[in-house]
């Protein structure tokens, strides 16, 4: 039998003793591993930029994913239909391996191809998606040529970056190439409606151009508007040999990433060989003063290095010695707003070679620094250290506790052979410091085991000659195994750290640990998380809040994020009124949470930030265990009168909780079945039911005459619900007891039984709605009755809402009211499963007569409830 509603179907809630399998210290463990990075996320938006192709064969784009949680994650491109979705091995490297032609927003052929016009790709973004904090790297591997990134999660993206690449190889003069080895910037939107300001760079020819739609060329300083909607890419590359990206300023209303790269780069440009550079950029507000920057040692001379100055007349240092002033911020190219030039020069001034060493730069305003690693052309040595640029983290974004990952996934195949990770950190009396701990973590679930690192990786190190902040700083190279995750941890020193590694012909370099949060943010405060809990375990939208503190515009830095960490049986959203979540926006935010089946207990976790990286966590539990319905066996017979009393009990079985019950009532009230009392006499429905007490219910079954065949059913309802602003609001209406007679002559016989277990769909009461509007501007509105047109076919009135209005009561002009309406399935006589039922609710209206005193006006049948 099915049964149509116009309404909701009431749920029934079953009772169990289970509690929270949340274990929330273990939880929080795995959480400060990952966190503690301050670049986990579980929102990731970016783009490929074009990659140099030599064959059409295995060249596939790698998302490696790793977590110290076992969790779900989705990879998917809108404009495509790419999806794909796996989880993670908890400490592991799980991957998802794309083709160029799925990955990139198109393919380009150096060889044979101009660079094509700057236009937008719809949908073309790439979006990774998981239930819990991971660390997402990105590896673009195709035959003889490869780099990689550390992707930044969309809660850090920025509204201002300066772009960061480098200049075309000049392929048309070494090769005779027709076509171009551009530099290309992808602009990736996470939210509808993003408006960026793209306002052109240059390079050190000075003749930079990048050809729009339409054929426009935009110059240095010159500006164009790109409006984008989410999942949408916007790319750009050079129009002619040698000409360069570097320096453009790109400024958006929203938050936006950017990924740029060079499909296949000389650095310097006529230094071969060439090979894919990529590197994922951070917005301007991420930016340091002070960067602690090692070369690759290993190579004959010093890498390269471009410093890009945030701000107007920005003054360069190098080991405390003035190099160089900037007079822009941006927009403009080359020595204006960034300037190129070894770490330290090939020569000295007598000719000889100056071997790779370390250097600090610093600056009076916020700067950030890439480095670039030179074809091996130029030394000979170096093996397979292809060219690869890797943007350097400032020191004011250290940490003291990492998670990083070789590139390489577990059991994955073509593999990058040597990885290597460089850790910057702070000499404590001119040694590693003590508590300088290193860790492989086991996929298995075993806690990882800490050793010092100077114990696993030697007492030697490099050491910088000028220090920060009062403390001396030094670097150290650690040899990382192909695959596997590892931890890195100080009590007392921050770090940060860099990955890089290669195989043959090909090479990956970019940062890895590194903090995202806003840098000498004055907010100290974590948010706070509150909620009113309904009687049914469920968090409306309107009370779940996050609110950032404090209470000052000038210090809060606003909400980061916004997630459900861990859960058992709930379900978790933001704000579904049209609101956007948008990072570093939102001073506040509302969330619900949703019990998924009401008949078992639930949990959830839930976690928020702020941009500060200020983090609170919320663990909240619904046990439905805490009101049970147990027969009292308090039978009373009255033949003579025919009729049965018998009570019923409900009782609170939390120990520190109330019970507030909104109704108490049968499906078929004033029928054969009526309830009599309620004891205590002197309880009432205003009043909770407290902590380990209990109400009795008493009802009498009364019939005149009844044969032997005929048989009386019945049902007791509950409506629970929660105090909210001095009232009582319900939020769950359940059977708790059905009852039974049929004649054992001379008596009747009573059964009893309690609605455990879940309903199947042919005994699942249904309550219908209908709405009782006054659409007066002025005057109240009397119902002198409500009746249904035939009460046998399963119908029944039940409370209304509110639940204190009854008949006395008038309806206030521009108010409602509204009459539940019970279909009770279990009143179906056998026989009758394939008929419709119908009934009909009628209304009386009243009016004030004369003599002051109301006289229905009107009745008559309005709605029409139906089961089929």
């Amino acid at each position: 039998m099915k049964f149509l509603t116009t309404s909701c179907i009431i749920l029934l809630l079953t009772f169990s003793s289970l509690l929270s399998g949340i274990d929330v210290e273990e939880v929080k463990d795995k959480l400060n591993l990952i966190q503690n990075n301050g670049n986990s996320g579980n929102d990731f938006w970016f783009t490929i930029p074009p990659c140099y192709e030599e064959t059409t064969g295995n060249n596939f784009i790698k998302i490696l994913v790793t977590s110290t949680f076992e969790t779900q994650i989705t990879v998917d491109i809108p404009g495509n239909g790419f999806y794909r979705s796996r989880k993670t091995v908890a400490n592991g490297v799980v991957e998802f391996a794309i083709k160029p032609v799925e990955a990139q927003a198109f393919l380009h052929q150096a060889r044979t191809n101009k660079t094509p016009p700057a236009n937008v790709y719809k949908g073309a973004g790439i979006h990774v998606t998981s239930e819990k904090p991971v660390l997402v790297y990105v590896v673009v591997k195709y035959r003889a040529t490869s780099d990689g990134f550390f992707a930044i999660p969309t809660k850090y993206f920025g509204t201002e970056y300066i772009n960061m690449v480098y200049q075309e190889p000049n392929f048309k003069l070494y090769y005779n190439y027709s076509g171009l080895a551009s530099p290309f910037t992808g602009i990736t939107a996470a939210y509808d409606n993003t408006e960026v300001k793209f306002t052109m760079g240059g390079g050190p020819n000075r003749d930079d151009q990048v050809e729009l739609k339409g054929g426009e060329l935009l110059s240095t300083g010159q500006s164009t508007i790109i409006k984008l909607n989410k999942g949408d890419v916007w790319i750009a590359g050079v129009h002619d040999v040698e000409q360069d990206l570097s320096g453009s300023l790109i400024t958006g209303n929203k938050p936006f990433s950017i990924v740029s790269g060079v499909h296949c780069a000389n650095f310097p440009v006529g230094n071969f060989w060439c090979d894919y550079s990529v590197n994922m950029e951070s917005p301007i507000d991420k930016w340091g003063k002070n960067y602690f920057i090692t070369p690759q040692m290993e190579r004959g001379y010093n890498g390269i290095v471009r410093i890009f100055a945030s701000e107007p007349n920005t003054t360069i240092k190098r080991n405390g010695i003035t190099i160089g002033n900037l007079k822009d911020g941006g927009g403009s190219g080359f020595g204006d707003s960034y300037l190129e030039m070894r770490l330290w020069p090939k020569y000295d001034t007598s000719g000889d070679s100056i071997t790779p060493k370390l250097a600090h730069i610093s600056a009076d305003k916020p700067i950030a620094i890439t480095y670039y690693n030179t074809g091996t052309q130029e030394d000979g040595v170096g093996g397979k250290s292809d060219p690869f640029m890797s943007q350097i983290p400032p020191i004011e974004a250290a940490v003291n506790n990492t998670l990083v990952s070789s590139p390489n996934a577990l059991e994955g195949g073509d593999i990058f052979t040597e990885n290597y990770l460089r850790i910057t950190f702070p000499l404590v009396n001119n040694e590693i410091p003590d508590d300088l701990l290193f860790a492989e973590l086991s996929t298995s679930g075993v806690a990882p085991k800490y050793f010092k690192i100077k114990e696993i990786f030697g007492a030697s190190f490099d050491a910088f000659e000028i220090g920060y902040e009062g403390k001396s700083y030094a670097s150290m190279k650690l040899t990382l195994g192909t695959e596997g995750s590892y931890s890195i941890k100080s009590d007392s020193s921050k770090f940060v750290t860099e990955s890089f590694g290669f195989s043959p012909y090909e090479s990956y370099g970019f940062p890895t640990s590194f903090n995202l949060n806003l840098q000498n943010s004055k907010d100290k405060l974590a948010p706070i998380i509150t909620f009113i809990q309904q009687c049914n375990g469920d968090i409306l939208m309107d009370d779940g809040l996050v609110t950032d503190l404090p209470n000052d515009d000038e210090i809060r830095s606003n909400l980061a994020e916004i997630y459900m960490l861990e859960s058992e049986n709930y379900e978790f959203a933001l704000n579904s009124n049209g609101n956007e979540f948008i990072p570093g926006q939102n001073a506040s935010f509302n969330w619900e949470l949703i019990v998924i089946d009401k008949s078992k207990p639930a949990s959830a976790l839930l976690f928020a930030s702020d941009m500060a990286g200020n983090e609170s966590t919320m663990l909240i539990n619904y046990v439905n265990t805490e009101m049970e319905a147990t027969s009292s066996n308090h039978f009373l017979q009255n033949p003579k009168l025919k009729e049965i009393s018998f009570q019923d009990t409900l009782r609170n079985l939390s120990n520190s909780k109330p019970i507030y019950l909104s109704r108490i009532e049968l499906a078929s009230e004033n029928k054969d079945f009526k309830i009599v009392s309620i004891e205590p006499s002197n309880w009432d429905m205003s009043m909770p039911l407290l902590p380990n007490s209990e109400v009795y219910v008493n009802i009498k079954f009364a019939k005149f005459k009844i044969s032997n065949t005929d048989i009386y059913r019945d049902t007791l309802y509950v409506g629970l619900g929660s105090e909210k602003d001095g009232k009582i609001v319900e939020c769950q209406y359940y059977p708790i007891a059905n009852y039974s007679v049929t004649a054992d002559y001379p008596n009747y016989k009573l059964e009893r039984s309690n609605y455990y277990g879940e309903f199947t769909p042919s005994s699942k009461p249904i309550k219908q709605q209908g709405t009782i509007s006054n659409l007066s501007e002025t005057s109240p509105l009397y119902i002198s009755r409500l009746e249904l047109k035939d009460g046998g076919k399963g119908f029944s009135l039940g409370g209304f809402l509110p639940f204190d209005w009854d008949l006395s009561k008038p309806i206030a002009h521009n108010e409602e009211v509204l009459v539940d309406i019970i279909f009770n399935p279990k009143s179906v006589e056998q026989g009758e499963e394939d008929i419709e039922l119908t009934d009909s609710l009628g209304i009386g209206i009243s009016v004030m007569n004369a003599n002051n005193e109301l006289e229905e006006l009107e009745f008559s049948y309005k709605t029409e409830q139906k089961a089929i």
